[in-house]
């Protein structure tokens, strides 16, 4: 008695060599496009950190220098930056309670939205502040991870 399964053997079709080129092309391209996403991606993070430590650096320095201008009036900031100088302890009263006791450096507070970059210095017997709100790279940074999602998506 001869057995039906063992003579009955179930051949798939092999695909031809374009369809399997084609396929292989395809898989490199998206291997490509998805590590040159990601690349792209953690390279834009490390720029942004450093611009924006460059920035409040930047700020601080030009701070001093218009605290040092006898008589000049040194502005409060602006919508993401925002700046204290500090000579007695009345002036840290008006300081808000996240600054207050914050030394020398620089310092990275809050996540997301709410992260804020403040650089703090000692010269000429007082202390310098400088407080930048991130919430506008943050609101960039996100539209720029869709941006790069969508890319690799698409692939």
């Amino acid at each position: 008695m001869v057995s039906v399964t063992g003579c009955l053997q179930m051949r798939l079709p092999r695909p031809d060599l374009r369809l399997r080129i084609a396929i292989a092309l395809a898989t490199v391209c998206i291997a490509v496009v998805g590590a040159l996403g990601i690349t792209l991606y953690l390279a834009s993070e490390e720029m942004e950190e450093a611009l924006v430590q460059q920035l409040v650096i930047e700020e601080m320095d030009s701070l001093i220098e218009r605290a040092r201008v006898p008589g000049a009036q040194v502005s409060i900031g602006g919508p993401n930056l925002q700046y204290y100088v500090l000579a007695g302890p009345e002036d840290y009263e008006k300081l808000p309670p996240t600054l207050r006791h914050l030394g020398p450096g620089h310092h990275q507070m809050g996540q997301g939205p709410d992260e804020q970059h403040i650089a703090v210095r000692d010269a000429d017997g007082k202390r310098f502040i400088v407080a930048y709100d991130e919430s506008l790279h943050e609101a960039r940074e996100t539209r720029f991870r869709g941006l790069v999602y969508l890319s690799v998506g698409t692939a």
